[in-house]
């Protein structure tokens, strides 16, 4: 049985990430005003590129959108392991909080944005994910630890932080899930 990548829900979530955090919009103009056709464009440009991005980042989300609809089932990639971030809608938001950032404050052409995304581990069951957004021991998503989580892609990103106060934040979100004192933060990419 074929599965959807994500949810209506969680894109319409996706979608105001990107057009508040990535272009400044106040999300109630959005709610309340219909934009006129240049604006609509503006947002639908945007989130093209956004997509597209991680279309190109990521093998597995290209190997699922380019395949023919008969072909598609992405149950594999969300599975009791965890599976795939961006088959989860926390892991939709973490990469599109953190795009908006690169494309922001970072002088980085989508291709070197693409370049950065497709460096970030993709698997649930892999550091920063396991213990912080996906609980092995449940076999489940914790979007408690989602705040985190964007954090530190961010800073595996590139983006400026107090590395001290942001490991203090991953051990204590990790506390009960993993041995804490043990995690250090995970290798930079950029």
């Amino acid at each position: 049985m074929p599965t959807a990548l994500t949810t209506i829900v969680n894109l319409y979530d996706t979608l105001k990430i990107l057009f508040s955090k990535g272009m400044g919009t106040r999300l109630e103009v959005l709610r309340f005003n219909r934009p006129s056709n240049k604006q609509l464009d503006t947002y639908e440009k945007y989130a093209l590129e956004f997509f597209e991005c991680v279309h190109a980042s990521f093998p597995e989300v290209r190997d699922y959108l380019d395949a023919a609809p008969s072909n598609v089932d992405g149950s594999a990639l969300r599975s009791a392991s965890g599976g795939h971030l961006l088959f989860r809608p926390i892991g939709l938001e973490i990469i599109a909080e953190n795009y908006c950032h690169l494309k922001k404050s970072r002088v980085l052409s989508q291709s070197e944005i693409t370049s950065l995304l497709s460096s970030l581990p993709s698997q649930l069951s892999e550091a920063p994910y396991r213990g912080l957004v996906w609980n092995p021991r449940k076999e489940s998503i914790n979007t408690k630890g989602k705040g985190v989580a964007k954090r530190v892609v961010g800073y595996m990103l590139g983006s400026d932080t107090d590395e001290a106060t942001l490991l203090a934040d991953y051990r204590k979100a990790l506390e009960g899930v993993e041995k804490p004192e043990e995690m250090k933060l995970p290798e930079k990419v950029a």
